[in-house]
């Protein structure tokens, strides 16, 4: 039997850490490709304190000016917010159930040039914004869109506050989707 000193059993330790460093380094260099790092805003980094009903109705309707949107929780008042953008920075996860994607919507065929791609991290739900048209996506979904659109997703780089392994998974899972036949 083969007694191993400390010192050397620090070593190998050591040298698990540093090729876990590297992996996660080489994983970060690799995305950087797809991705663009931005100021987050304090507005959008909004984790919930309490507690929330779950939402069992929602409505869009046309104010003087713009569509404001309202949402109905179990046991609250429903609450109205002005821009979607707004509400999104309020939901969690657990709020998404909206946003499942139905296949014969015609908007899936919709291409246009990309104006801004944002994960938003705290509900993990993705914002593409093209011309004449916003879609708000589950970021471990695969959605409809053609192929060109999910290329020029990743063309123009998705901008987030921080990488991390929910990232990963969104971008391997568009690159599946534009190998796919």
């Amino acid at each position: 039997m083969k007694t191993v000193k400390g010192s050397e059993q620090q070593s190998k330790g050591n040298k698990d850490v540093k090729e876990k460093d590297s992996d996660d380094h080489e994983k970060i260099i690799n995305l950087q490709q797809w991705v663009v790092l931005v100021r987050q805003e304090s507005s959008l980094d909004i984790t919930p304190s309490v507690v929330k009903a779950p939402i069992y109705d929602w409505k869009i309707f046309k104010d003087k000016l713009r569509e404001v949107y309202q949402i109905f929780r179990v046991g609250q008042a429903p609450k109205a917010y002005p821009y979607f953008k707004v509400m999104l920075k309020e939901f969690d996860r657990d709020d998404m159930v909206m946003f499942e994607p139905v296949a014969t919507d015609g908007l899936w065929q919709f291409e246009a040039p990309i104006k801004s791609w944002r994960l938003y991290k705290s509900c993990r739900v993705h914002c593409l914004i093209m011309e004449g048209m916003i879609i708000y996506m589950l970021d471990d979904v695969e959605y409809p869109l053609p192929k060109t659109t999910l290329q020029k997703m990743l063309d123009h780089k998705c901008e987030v506050s921080e990488f991390d392994d929910d990232l990963i998974q969104m971008i391997n899972l568009i690159r599946e989707q534009i190998k796919k036949e």
